[in-house]
């Protein structure tokens, strides 16, 4: 049987790579629009099955499953991702940081949530990572991890890092600290609320603090 031609070989792997974006862009999109149960049951065990070697395949399909409460498959699923990937990027690391906080591992979840919110500088990483370290009453690392979202573009459009600093540092009893972090998050809130409907349960909570 003759051989291909170069270029024909070329246009096959550009539409195997052009179906897989498709496949992917479709698993990302229910997964962004909250259409879990269906990336889960249906999107996931398709996608990995017609790409068992890319990595995204395996991440993508583990947070749906970690969205739909299914933490031991999701852990499955990740670990053939990272096995797959060369270097981890920050989102699998946060979700595998998650998924040891869900299995009462906190020492490897605070590494992992550490490093993911190190690599991305990104403002929900950065958010889950303080949650986990205070709700394990690292206080210090819960600090760390709402100074960097605090200091991240949408921390300085949401309320949510300066509240959390706040909380801990009620927490602590550095009463003056925390004072000026629930100061930081109404003026948060009033510099970018659109004025439509009612305020953010988040701004409602800082006055409420702020009067503790």
């Amino acid at each position: 049987m003759p051989s291909l031609p170069r270029f024909s070989l070329c246009a096959l792997a550009l539409v195997s790579l052009a179906l897989a974006q498709g496949a992917l862009e479709e698993m990302r999109s229910s997964l962004e629009e909250g259409f879990y149960a269906i990336a889960a049951q249906v999107l996931g065990p398709s996608l990995v099955a017609e790409f068992p070697d890319d990595p995204e395949a395996h991440f993508l399909y583990a947070s749906a499953l970690y969205l739909t409460d299914d933490p031991a498959e999701a852990r499955s699923q990740l670990e053939q991702a990272l096995a797959l990937a060369p270097e981890p990027p920050a989102a699998y690391l946060r979700l595998s940081g998650l998924l040891y906080a869900a299995e009462g591992d906190g020492a490897r979840a605070l590494a992992d949530l550490e490093r993911a919110a190190g690599l991305s500088q990104d403002h929900d990483t950065a958010l889950d990572w303080g949650r986990v370290a205070w709700q394990l009453g690292d206080y210090d690392r819960a600090l760390a991890a709402f100074d960097l979202a605090a200091a991240t573009p949408e921390g300085g459009r949401e309320v949510w890092a300066q509240l959390n600093r706040g909380r801990v540092l009620m927490a602590l009893e550095r009463w003056p600290e925390a004072l000026g972090a629930f100061e930081a998050a109404i003026m948060i809130f009033e510099a970018n609320d659109p004025g439509v409907g009612l305020p953010a349960p988040g701004y409602v909570e800082a006055f409420f603090r702020l009067g503790e």
